[in-house]
């Protein structure tokens, strides 16, 4: 799943800007669907794991919050330490987590993104909520049995026999959601 996130500096320059998206997980912001809820198999882990960022952006697994230009980034979360940005520029960050191969069909991921400069607030986007859909798509390959020389009866050959080279289970998850949010910080 990729998430995006658009952030706009407004009026002045945004000073050591930090931004920051901490990934859903159980009890926070992963719910399964209400007939299944809580956890479906003891044990069971659906939290989403980190694959990468664009333009820069780097993973803080924890423990503890990690500090960045004085902001606390919470543990599990993606950053981008950008800097002084100036005024009226507007870009867009993106980064891909995988979801477990087992996570249930209806599975709901919430979370959102967190913006703050040294000269100004914390700005949050709007939660965006994905639906995980998970479909069982097994796949087989057939290859045709060899047939030597020496595996006759009676001077027949023995008929072919297929054999099942690979069968495979994949989750797919699809998120076409967009968060947009804007920073806007203020002289003095």
């Amino acid at each position: 799943m990729v998430y995006r996130a658009r952030y706009a500096v407004n009026y002045v320059r945004a000073q050591g800007l930090v931004v920051w998206d901490t990934l859903p997980q159980y009890a926070d912001s992963l719910m399964y669907p209400p007939e299944i809820n809580p956890t479906p198999y003891p044990g069971q882990n659906d939290n989403v794991t980190f694959a990468s960022a664009t333009k820069g952006g780097a993973y803080h697994a924890g423990p503890g919050a990690l500090v960045v230009n004085g902001v606390s980034v919470p543990p599990n979360s993606v950053y981008w330490n950008l800097g002084n940005v100036d005024e009226g520029v507007t870009d867009l960050l993106t980064f891909t987590v995988a979801t477990r191969n087992g996570t249930l069909e209806g599975t709901t991921l919430t979370n959102r993104a967190f913006a703050t400069a040294a000269n100004a607030g914390t700005s949050q986007s709007q939660p965006v909520v994905t639906v995980i859909r998970s479909v069982s798509r097994p796949s087989i390959t057939k290859v045709g049995a060899r047939v030597s020389s020496s595996s006759t009866t009676n001077g027949a050959r023995s008929p072919a026999r297929p054999t099942v080279s690979a069968l495979e289970h994949a989750t797919t998850a699809t998120r076409r959601c967009t968060t947009r949010w804007s920073m806007t910080t203020c002289p003095g």
